[in-house]
């Protein structure tokens, strides 16, 4: 929706795409009767929330934009855009786009950094929330509401087992999926795993 809205006098980055009538898709996201019905729900809005933070950590980085671009062999220029367009838009644009969330499923909370890592990649892998980082590196990390909790699975490769979580606030470190409120500040955590015992046969 951002793009087909480029005429409307907002900049790019500053599109409410939930207040603004758009093009192709017709009157005002906010307007429309499923979505009134569906943001009474509680539960909804903290689903919609934690998935819409989980593409804003994934599909949305400048990183994943600039490797989208280089698999369809195109460049910022290409479009019209300056060379450093994935560096500077994505940024701006997520910044304002959480404020309009905030304001539309009127969030209370703040914004803060939650940071996973992983003992060693090779051993296993995390799943968040409707994602799965890329801790390929060892580590990630994204930011969240602290409005609603955030749910974790630590899942074993073959060959090793799960031995815990490390971090504050864990309550169940020993669960492989736990679900854990952000604090103002941030949270970090590290999924603990190690080789599997082989047992042996007589």
């Amino acid at each position: 929706l951002d793009l087909e809205n480029a005429n409307y006098g907002y900049t790019l980055t500053d599109i409410n795409a939930f207040t603004l009538e758009t093009h192709y898709a017709g009157g005002p996201f906010n307007a429309r009767p499923m979505w009134v019905a569906c943001r009474k729900s509680p539960l909804f809005r903290q689903q919609f929330t934690l998935s819409f933070m989980d593409i804003i950590n994934t599909d949305f980085t400048p990183e994943r934009a600039a490797q989208a671009m280089e698999d369809w062999n195109v460049t910022p220029q290409l479009w019209g855009m300056s060379p450093d367009w994935t560096e500077s838009f994505f940024p701006a644009r997520t910044e304002a786009v959480t404020k309009q969330l905030a304001e539309e499923l009127e969030l209370t909370g703040t914004l803060e950094t939650l940071s996973l890592s992983v003992n060693d990649p090779d051993a296993g892998y995390l799943i968040l929330n409707t994602i799965t980082p890329d801790l390929s590196a060892g580590s990630w990390s994204g930011i969240y509401f602290t409005d609603y909790p955030v749910t974790l699975t630590a899942v074993a490769r073959e060959g090793y087992v799960f031995s815990g979580w490390q971090g504050d606030g864990i309550t169940d470190s020993l669960s492989e999926t736990i679900t854990s409120a952000i604090p103002p500040g941030g949270l970090s955590l590290q999924a603990q795993f190690r080789k599997k015992e082989s047992s042996a046969s007589f």
